[in-house]
């Protein structure tokens, strides 16, 4: 039994893992095809589109609110934790590229996306690497 609990933590683990991959690429994929920035901008872009700068996401359950709500299966929803970190600029830039990415989906495609809500903010550091514009200053914790 406890072997079955480890496999199904390390395959919740590289579900969270891969899912930052795919936001990344995809967020790629629209700056890279994307012919309204220029390719300065693209190049700037490029830099915070990486897994570095994807925010944290959690499986979680949607609450039921009513009668009918509480008999139906829950619904799979992501808390997202947000990088309190990360620059307007940045979430300015990501926000962006993830419009341009809902664009080019599918209906079928946009229907299968899960219910996304905000959580806690993510406790992780910015990438030692990463670009002065990229971080804003956070106030420091007494």
């Amino acid at each position: 039994m406890a072997l079955a609990g480890k496999l199904d933590e390390s395959k919740k683990r590289q579900q969270k893992v891969q899912r930052k991959h795919n936001k990344a690429h995809s967020r790629m994929n629209a700056c890279t095809t994307s012919t309204a920035i220029t390719a300065e901008e693209k190049s700037e872009a490029m830099k915070i589109l990486t897994v570095d700068y994807m925010s944290s996401e959690e499986t979680g359950q949607e609450s039921a609110e009513s009668e009918d709500e509480r008999q139906a299966p829950p619904v799979t929803i992501f808390k997202i934790c947000p990088l309190p970190w990360r620059s307007d600029r940045a979430n300015s830039i990501i926000a962006s590229m993830d419009r341009k990415t809902q664009r080019k989906s599918s209906n079928r495609a946009r229907e299968m996306c899960r219910k996304r809500n905000n959580g806690d903010p993510s406790t992780r550091q910015p990438p030692s690497s990463a670009p002065a514009w990229a971080v804003k200053e956070l106030p420091l914790r007494s």
